[in-house]
């Protein structure tokens, strides 16, 4: 489960490239990437009370890449 963990937020790696070597964040919504982000900061702390280690490093994981499309939106958009 630690791999799935590791690997699954390597999906949105090319959305994340993408926004900063293209410096464009057209057709990226601010408020669904806020949303994603939160939402993941909501399942870490799931992870803690639960005691599910890969839950909470994934989400960590997603938390910060989607944070850093909201920073390259409000940079570039």
């Amino acid at each position: 489960m630690y791999g799935a963990a590791i690997a699954a937020p390597v999906a949105l790696m090319p959305q994340v490239w993408t926004l900063y070597s293209q410096k464009n964040a057209s057709g990226l919504a601010l408020p669904t990437w806020v949303a994603l982000g939160l939402i993941n900061i909501l399942w870490v702390l799931y992870s803690f009370a639960h005691r599910e280690p890969p839950l909470g490093i994934a989400n960590a994981l997603f938390a910060m890449l989607n944070f850093s499309i909201v920073a390259g939106i409000l940079i570039y958009g």
